[in-house]
């Protein structure tokens, strides 16, 4: 048993955990306890130790982890000061301490306050309430504009003839030529949202879905036997490189030729979304052509008429959610 004002110190698996006994008891094997003598403050010591973790750890020893002996732990210095100056040292520590706590409190408030507002923007915009929408402006004007509709049908139209030129590459290369157009008739239109549970839409937009306005891919890993598929000049994007979010440049890895040939180079533009695990969500804009691992989804465009998705794909994360399967 150890008395009241007695300090703990955890000497193995971790180190350095500190308290303060408030009555007797007793502890395992993984503490060593300092029953202090008359003229020693238990706080003085506390605060010492605090800050002596990594002097213990340098006098501990072991294979599998660390543990600082019985013996060591009497070799561990601390400058003692007279009594009443003690106090007046853990006084201040906890003065200051308190001071900082109140400083990290109000940065979170601060933080959490531009995450609600940054939300709000957000939400503002993708409402058309951010700037004036394109309707407002060419009335005013007295000028037409291309509506959301209208565009969507440009973007249809060019998602169709590069379909068809694609099939007919196909054909050519088989040495297969059409006679007529019935080949054409294996077009599939993508669908159109379910739009019954959706806002109401500013005027002059329209709701799409991605398939509609481009192609959704996601990521591959090539094989890691084969040496080739990496070192090239291709960056190779994981979710720790959408880390810098709007701007996504680098990249920890590249791949070679050979290692995108299994997958697909994704143009400049596009938008990446991670859609594995804990950061599921996390999204930016690749501004190189690029390849992904398998936990990034990417979204680009027919018709590369805006950057599209990051700021909706942040501010839909309900949408996104519901939409998971």
């Amino acid at each position: 048993m150890v008395p009241a004002g007695t300090v703990l110190f955890t000497s193995r698996a971790p180190i350095g955990y500190v308290a303060i006994a408030a009555n007797s008891l007793c502890t395992n094997q993984g503490f060593k306890s300092f029953v202090l003598k008359g003229g020693v403050l238990p706080d003085y010591v506390y605060w010492w130790l605090k800050g002596s973790k990594d002097l213990a750890e340098s006098l501990a020893s072991g294979t599998t982890f660390l543990e600082l002996s019985g013996a060591k732990a009497k070799q561990i210095p601390i400058p003692i000061a007279p009594l009443n100056q003690q106090k007046q040292i853990v006084a201040e520590i906890e003065k200051q301490f308190s001071r900082l706590d109140e400083g990290v409190a109000s940065l979170k408030r601060v933080q959490a306050n531009l995450k609600r507002y940054k939300a709000a923007v957000l939400k503002a915009a993708v409402e058309g309430r951010l700037v004036e929408t394109e309707a407002e402006l060419a009335r005013r004007e007295g000028r037409d504009y291309e509506t959301g509709q209208q565009l969507l049908q440009r973007i249809l139209a060019e998602r169709r003839r590069k379909w068809e030129e694609a099939e007919l590459a196909k054909m050519k290369a088989k040495g297969k030529m059409p006679k007529n157009d019935k080949w054409k008739q294996k077009y599939k239109e993508p669908a159109a949202p379910d739009t019954r549970n959706l806002p109401e839409l500013p005027e002059g937009w329209v709701w799409a879905t991605y398939s509609q306005i481009g192609e959704v891919i996601t990521g591959f890993t090539p094989s890691t036997k084969d040496p080739e598929n990496f070192g090239g000049n291709i960056p190779f994007l994981k979710p720790t490189d959408l880390d810098s979010g709007y701007n996504v440049v680098k990249a920890r890895e590249f791949l070679s030729k050979k290692g995108v040939n299994r997958g697909r180079l994704l143009p400049a533009g596009s938008v990446l979304v991670t859609c594995i695990g804990a950061t599921i969500g996390k999204a930016g804009i690749a501004r190189v052509n690029c390849a992904t691992n398998q936990q990034i989804n990417c979204a680009y465009s027919y018709i590369q008429f805006f950057e599209l998705g990051v700021h909706l794909l942040l501010h839909r994360e309900s949408v996104w959610k519901k939409a998971n399967n």
